[in-house]
């Protein structure tokens, strides 16, 4: 018995022994070309305005939107209570204007 790796490499061998192809082309130099190309401007205004949908680039916009109840969030977030105690805390810690130092001038 064969192998299926086996049967794949005949195929290959056979295949690049005896299918042949006829490839013409053609090397064409932009240098070369572009000195024999002298269009007016006339010219060159004339093909743009024959083709201006070709050069046209339509208008697009994308858009993301998000939309929140506001009133049903409020309903369903919680804080725990050692969050708002931490920031009561951390607030209660600021000294107000009362306890501030108040300068005197010397002159």
């Amino acid at each position: 018995m064969e192998s299926a790796s086996g049967r794949n490499e005949l195929q290959d061998e056979f295949r690049s022994k005896n299918e042949k192809i006829k490839v013409d082309y053609v090397v064409i130099k932009p240098e070369d070309l572009a000195a024999k190309i002298n269009p007016t401007d006339a010219e060159i205004k004339a093909a743009y305005e024959k083709n201006k949908s070709r050069y046209l680039i339509p208008e697009k916009r994308v858009v993301r939107y998000g939309l929140l109840d506001t009133t049903q969030m409020r309903r369903n977030i919680r804080f725990r209570r050692p969050v708002e105690s931490a920031v009561s805390k951390q607030y209660s810690t600021i000294p107000g204007p009362e306890s501030r130092s108040r300068g005197t001038h010397f002159v």
